[in-house]
């Protein structure tokens, strides 16, 4: 698995996208939670896919859910 960069998410707009490892790093969920949260969770942001190996939750949806917790 190849390694990703973490951004500094605080200075990132609402609109920017995010993957599932910085999801995690947001709300300190395992990765294996942020998928199971997506696919089990009404309430959790859903993820949208880009391409074929590509998939995102937009940072404003995931930072106005987080804020009801």
């Amino acid at each position: 698995m190849k390694a990703h960069k973490i951004r500094n998410l605080g200075d990132l707009p609402d609109v920017a996208s995010i993957r599932a490892q910085e999801v995690s790093l947001l709300t300190s969920y395992a990765v294996s939670s942020v998928w199971r949260r997506a696919k089990d969770d009404p309430t959790f942001p859903q993820p949208r896919k880009l391409g074929a190996r590509l998939t995102v939750w937009n940072l404003g949806e995931v930072r106005r859910w987080m804020a009801t917790r």
